[in-house]
C-alpha cells in the first residue's frame, strides 16, 4: 500500500498490527513514522518514531524519521546524531550516509560532505542524490552528474530543476523550458519552478510576466529570498518609470 501511494490503507494495516505481538511494535511504529513523514504529518511521524526508539533505540527506520524531522526544522546537529545511529543498520546504511553528507553540508563542513558523497558514489551506482549534490558542489561536473541522477531516477525533480538552472546560466532558455516542463509534470507546486520561470521572462524583458511568476513562487514559499529581491527590483523600476 505504501509503495502504491495508498497511505491511509497503509496506516490502517500497520495500526491493526500494533499490540498483536508486542515485540514487533517497534518495527510497526517505525514504519508508521515513515508513512506519516511521507504525508508531511510531522507530529504523528515524530510520535511514532519516538515510540519505536523507546522499544528499540537503534531502529534505523525510526532514526531516519527523527533525523529527517530535525533536518526539516534545521536542527542539524540532532539530525546528524540520528542519521549516524541509522547508519549502523546495513539495510539503511546508504540512505543514512547520503543524509549525513547533506547534513554536514548544512553545518558548513563542505569538505566532509564532499568526501562522504564521493565515498557513496564509489560503493553505489544508484545514489542519485549523491550525484546531484556533487554536481552542486563541483560546477564542472554539473551537467553530467545531473543527467546521471536522472538516469537513475527520472522523477527526481531536484535534478530537472538543476538542469534548468544550468541552462538559464548559459542563456539557453528554450532548453531550460524543456527541463522546467518535466519538473512541472512531477510537482506543479514546487516554488523553484516559478522562480526559474520568472528569471527566464526577466531575461526576455517581460517584467510583468516575470513578476507574476515571482509572486507565485513567494505564495508557495514566503521564504524564497531570491524571488523577493527580484520583486523589489521590479517595484523600484515601476516606481521610477
Amino acid at each position: 500500500y505504501y509503495l502504491e501511494g495508498e497511505f491511509n490503507k497503509s496506516i490502517k494495516t500497520l495500526q491493526s498490527a500494533l499490540g498483536k505481538n508486542k515485540k514487533n511494535n517497534a518495527q510497526v511504529n517505525a514504519l508508521l513514522s515513515k508513512v506519516y513523514l511521507t504525508m508531511q504529518e510531522y507530529e504523528k511521524a515524530k510520535d511514532s518514531a519516538q515510540k519505536a526508539v523507546k522499544k528499540d533505540k537503534n531502529n534505523s527506520n525510526a532514526r531516519l524519521t527523527l533525523g529527517n524531522i530535525n533536518y526539516l526544522h534545521q536542527n542539524y546537529k540532532k539530525a546528524l546524531k540520528d542519521y549516524k545511529k541509522a547508519e549502523k543498520d546495513e539495510t539503511n546504511k546508504l540512505t543514512a550516509e547520503v543524509k549525513i553528507a547533506k547534513t554536514y553540508q548544512k553545518l558548513g563542513d563542505e569538505r566532509k560532505s564532499k568526501e562522504l558523497f564521493e565515498k557513496v558514489l564509489k560503493t553505489s551506482t544508484t545514489a542519485y542524490e549523491a550525484y546531484y549534490n556533487v554536481a552542486i558542489m563541483e560546477p564542472f561536473k554539473q551537467l553530467i552528474y545531473l543527467k546521471k541522477a536522472l538516469g537513475i531516477n527520472i522523477t527526481y525533480i531536484d535534478a530537472w530543476l538543476g538542469l534548468a538552472r544550468y541552462e538559464i546560466s548559459r542563456d539557453n532558455f528554450a532548453m531550460a523550458q524543456d527541463y522546467l516542463s518535466n519538473a512541472y509534470y512531477i510537482d506543479q507546486n514546487d516554488f523553484r519552478y516559478y522562480y526559474y520561470q520568472g528569471l527566464i521572462y526577466k531575461s526576455q524583458d517581460d517584467y510583468p510576466t516575470a513578476a507574476m511568476y515571482f509572486k507565485k513562487c513567494l505564495k508557495l514559499n514566503p521564504n524564497c529570498v531570491e524571488a523577493q529581491k527580484e520583486l523589489n527590483l521590479w517595484q523600484k523600476k515601476v516606481t521610477f518609470l
